[in-house]
């Protein structure tokens, strides 16, 4: 990198400290800009960049397979718990619609209640 030479500061009439700052920040950016420094820097910053959209991309996809396998998969402990409580099915059947449904049109009749006879419901 260059030095900042001396008469290159005194050709420069500068009124202030901040206006100092300012000039010495755009001189040492484009100093970094003309050398090959400035790829040191960026790299880093792309691999974090690069890193996170790989951990977004995959707590999304964790998201969209994952939280409706739990879903689907909490039916028999609840299903337990209302009946060992001696609950009314009616709030557990609102919220567990769309496996109700599942159970009642789709082949996956016969797998859920297998599972729920795991939990001891019938």
């Amino acid at each position: 990198m260059q030095k900042l030479k001396a008469s290159t500061v005194s050709n420069i009439s500068l009124s202030s400290r901040d206006e100092l700052l300012q000039y010495l920040t755009e001189y040492v950016s484009k100093q970094l800009l003309e050398t090959n420094t400035y790829r040191v820097y960026e790299s880093p910053t792309i691999m974090q960049d690069k890193n996170q959209q790989g951990i977004g991309s995959f707590l999304i996809l964790v998201g969209v397979i994952l939280l409706p396998v739990l879903y689907v998969l909490s039916i028999g402990p609840v299903a337990w718990s209302y009946e060992q409580m001696g609950w009314t099915p009616g709030m557990m059947r609102a919220f567990y619609l769309p496996v109700v449904w599942l159970h009642e049109h789709t082949f996956l009749k016969e797998p859920l209640e297998w599972y729920l006879r795991l939990f001891g419901v019938h």
